[in-house]
């Protein structure tokens, strides 16, 4: 009842509001849609005593972000990074002390943080090119550096800003709650994205930002170390992991329902060569598809969120495959409709509008579907990430462990299998045979090196990445189908589907140390000089 409730009021509050066909013309936020969609409670989901929505769980929370995407995806992805990525997420790890009321009179007033961590050297680095040097009294901290592409910079009032701490010649990681009006933080120009078009996202410059020692957020009891992934310490992970089901999954599963809806209307009243567009086999696994897409992404979302509230440790791993499971599912399913609506011709809402055509916003879809993939980490990088740093380091700490479970002989339940349709149940043998196939393949794969080594093999991590994710895709269906949460045949045409990726998966993995001399091909294209190629300085990015 309470995120009904919250989805229903938000949806009233936006009316009017956010125009996302607007939005493409007219350019980010200004000022006065900033102040409506404060005072609608964009940004006061989950804090503050005055407002009505403090109750919301992480779900429901993540109910009222897509509903508010399906309306308008750059407000959403600005109110997403707020809750999840910016100041609130981290109440939680804060005792009583100064930077803990510097949040809470953030979250009573209805302000806006955000995160800036990105730089012009890029996001994965684990060394920080923004520095910060304690003053000599040791009462503040002196930062400079350059962010890009930080989310809510033009509008925040806090940002949380990541750091290279230098002292006595030794470099760490700090993280600091940067005022946006202290003296020396500046915006730079509003980033112009082909997708999200309006998004309040941009260049964060700070030159001799002076922050109170008690605004540097204290994790461990010292600074993080920047030689190992200081991303994965607990504390930050969940609140990571979370915040891009928030930013990503949330928008994803908007946009496909939106695409869905789109193929529907158009295919409901079209034909070809005297027949409906319906009685067509292709169409119709298209759209059965993409349906079956929505209903997989939604079950992974209850999962990792409902999960999330009880024991955040139990589905981190479960999280970060979300990244990538709902955003590149979303990617396929507004390929299908900008294929399916191609009748239209791919041309904006607007364009169609203008000519009296039924202005489905297919394109704008595509576009902002093909950002969810890049932001929060680019896929096939979260892949190799996710590989690298979750999956295989049991096979290399653990082996033993490993191949005692793969020795157990475990069948799928009985009264499990009864609760799903005879296909289903195949599919529950194929992820079984599947699933140990892969911890076989990883035992193969990790046999005699070390991590170290593992992350040179990028082709074969980010096939295990792959396969792994489909499995659990596969597996979050079948468990809700099983509960009678599910629906048997969607769970079908999800699970029949993800097969054909897993083998894809199985095969890349397979086929990645007989690869083609890729290298001799890239040291061609890069070692002649011509227009626009330049040797690279260092982590230069421009």
């Amino acid at each position: 009842m309470i995120g009904t409730r919250a989805v229903a009021e938000t949806a009233a509050a936006l009316d009017g509001i956010t125009d996302p066909e607007s939005l493409e013309l007219a350019g980010p936020f200004d000022s006065r849609t900033v102040d409506r969609l404060r005072a609608a409670g964009l940004y006061s989901l989950r804090g503050g005593s005055r407002f009505r929505r403090t109750a919301l769980s992480p779900l429901n929370a993540h109910r009222v972000i897509e509903s508010v995407a399906s309306r308008c995806v750059p407000a959403a992805v600005s109110m997403a990074v707020h809750h999840g990525f910016g100041a609130p997420a981290y109440l939680d790890l804060l005792g009583e002390g100064e930077l803990r009321s510097l949040i809470l009179d953030l979250v009573e007033r209805g302000g806006i943080s955000g995160d800036a961590d990105t730089e012009p050297a890029g996001a994965v680095n684990r060394r920080r090119t923004t520095t910060a040097v304690r003053s000599q009294d040791g009462s503040e901290y002196i930062l400079n550096g350059e962010k890009v592409y930080i989310q809510n910079a033009p509008i925040a009032d806090l940002l949380r800003v990541s750091a290279t701490l230098v002292a006595g010649g030794t470099e760490t990681i700090g993280l600091f709650f940067v005022p946006t009006a202290s003296a020396g933080v500046s915006v730079g120009p509003v980033h112009t994205f082909v997708g999200m078009r309006g998004v309040p996202n941009a260049p964060l410059h700070l030159r001799d930002v002076r922050v109170p020692a008690a605004y540097r957020l204290d994790v461990t009891g010292s600074a993080l170390d920047v030689d190992e992934e200081w991303r994965l310490l607990p504390a930050l992970n969940d609140i990571s992991v979370r915040a891009r089901m928030y930013a990503i999954a949330a928008p994803s599963v908007a946009l496909a329902t939106g695409a869905l809806q789109a193929m529907r209307r158009f295919v409901a009243r079209r034909t070809a060569d005297g027949s409906a567009l319906a009685d067509y086999r292709a169409v119709q696994q298209m759209l059965s598809e993409s349906a079956a897409e929505i209903h997989a992404m939604r079950a992974l979302v209850s999962l990792c969120l409902l999960s999330d509230e009880k024991d955040p440790a139990a589905v981190r791993s479960e999280q970060a495959a979300a990244k990538n499971l709902t955003s590149v599912a979303c990617g396929r399913v507004v390929e299908h409709a900008v294929s399916l609506l191609g009748a239209q011709g791919v041309e904006t809402a607007a364009g169609k509008a203008a000519r009296g055509v039924d202005p489905l916003p297919a394109e704008r879809y595509w576009r902002d579907a093909r950002l969810l993939r890049i932001s929060g980490g680019v896929d096939f990088q979260i892949d190799n990430w996710f590989a690298a740093n979750l999956l295989l380091p049991p096979f290399v700490h653990d082996r033993a462990a490993v191949v005692g479970d793969l020795q157990q002989t475990d069948q799928p339940d009985d009264a499990v299998l009864s609760r799903l349709s005879q296909r289903n149940r195949d599919h529950v043998q194929f992820v079984s045979a599947r699933a140990r196939d892969l911890a076989e393949a990883c035992l193969r794969l990790t046999g005699g090196r070390g991590l170290d080594e593992l992350t040179a093999d990028e082709e074969s991590l980010i096939a295990v990445a792959r396969w792994a994710s489909e499995l659990l895709s596969m597996t979050v269906v079948l468990a809700a189908a099983a509960s009678g949460s599910g629906d048997q045949v969607l769970t079908d045409v999800h699970c029949w589907a993800a097969r054909a990726r897993v083998a894809d998966a199985a095969s890349r993995m397979a086929r990645a140390h007989d690869a083609p001399d890729h290298a001799s091909v890239v040291a061609g294209l890069l070692g002649v000089d011509g227009p626009g190629v330049t040797r690279p300085v260092g982590d230069r990015a421009w």
